[in-house]
């Protein structure tokens, strides 16, 4: 038996094809958390590639974007390939079914905070060089350095 169900994000919009046979496809990645803490208190994720056909594709390209969370039911699929000589294998999930586990208002709340922080951001980026430096100058007082020195 060979079911995958997950839990995630999307890491960035889906990426839509069709095979030559005129089949619809999108492909994304989930980042998926694990279920422990590190030392630091982190949750490590796993980032895996998905893979969708015809209607779900449809749908995953049209309602899903970066940082939807999504449920995804589907199979672990393999692949091999060769590259330099030596037979790779790599792994997609093949969903047969995707839920958008978000309702579409914190989709959009979602959506219209990331927009405005890469404006900002670009804002920024293209303003570096034409605004002037500006240098700061620390006075020390060196008696209150003894107190450190051993």
């Amino acid at each position: 038996m060979n079911n995958v169900s997950i839990v995630g994000r999307l890491t960035k919009a889906p990426i839509v094809g069709k095979t030559s046979s005129g089949v619809e496809y999108a492909r994304f990645t989930v980042a998926v958390n694990r279920q422990y803490r590190t030392k630091e208190g982190t949750y490590p994720a796993d980032f895996l590639p998905v893979v969708v056909w015809r209607n779900q594709a449809t749908y995953v390209s049209t309602y899903c974007s970066k940082g939807t969370l999504v449920s995804i039911i589907g199979s672990l699929q393999s692949s091999s390939y060769k590259k330099d000589g030596q037979t790779l294998t790599s792994y997609d999930i093949n969903a047969d079914s995707v839920s958008i586990l978000e309702s579409r208002s914190i989709s959009e709340q979602r959506n219209n905070q990331v927009n405005t922080f890469e404006s900002e951001f670009k804002e920024i980026n293209s303003n570096i060089g034409t605004q002037p430096k500006t240098t700061f100058v620390e006075e020390v007082d060196n008696d209150n350095w003894a107190d450190f020195d051993e």
